[in-house]
């Protein structure tokens, strides 16, 4: 039954399945999951996160808000990991003298 539902948002008796395969950290996943207590959460190795579950139709849009913020706070996540190690790299390639040797 599980491999039968699409991918996505799908309504279903007053109640909204979600199916999503999506690019958090494990922490953002979880804290989604104890927000909607209906769904549940998994590593989905490349993909990131699957995320399955029920939410509430009269929940359906605070849930599509959080999950477009968790969205959004993990790609300033993984931006912010990029410059810190481009930075790192210009710091360590550089020919600056190296004074924690002094």
């Amino acid at each position: 039954m599980r491999n039968k539902i699409p991918f996505g948002y799908t309504s279903f008796g007053g109640q909204t399945l979600v199916k999503l395969n999506v690019k958090l950290s494990n922490k953002q996943a979880l804290d989604l999951v104890k927000k909607y207590p209906g769904l549940c959460t998994w590593d989905n190795g490349k993909y990131g996160q699957a995320i399955e579950g029920i939410v509430h139709h009269s929940r359906i849009d605070s849930f599509l808000r959080d999950f477009h913020i968790v969205k959004l706070d993990a790609k300033i996540e993984r931006l912010m990991d990029q410059k810190t190690k481009f930075l790192d790299e210009l710091v360590t390639d550089s020919d600056l003298p190296n004074f924690d040797a002094i």
